[in-house]
């Protein structure tokens, strides 16, 4: 007798789907608000570099400083992304 040929199942690749952002207001005020925060972290922490005098004080302030200014400039860049998104939704 002949052997029945059997069909192997392919398995198909889910189709990848692109969410395209959209603008939210909520959002916006989020990134506005740690926006905010990580700026005055950045000049709170310049400002005490200045004022202590201790070597290790001033390098710690100044990683603080380097760390929340790139924070801070990475929610900039958030803020102006959202509000470019709003002004091309009108």
């Amino acid at each position: 007798m002949a052997k029945k040929k059997v069909k192997k199942s392919v398995k198909k690749k889910p189709s990848r789907v692109t969410k395209a952002v959209k603008y939210n207001e909520k959002k916006l005020k989020l990134s506005l608000a740690y926006f905010i925060f990580f700026a005055i972290l950045y000049l709170i922490a310049v400002v005490f570099s200045r004022v202590f005098s201790s070597e290790l004080l001033i390098n710690v302030f100044w990683v603080i400083a380097l760390v929340s200014g790139f924070v801070a400039l990475a929610f900039l860049l958030i803020i102006l992304i959202f509000l470019f998104l709003k002004i091309i939704k009108k």
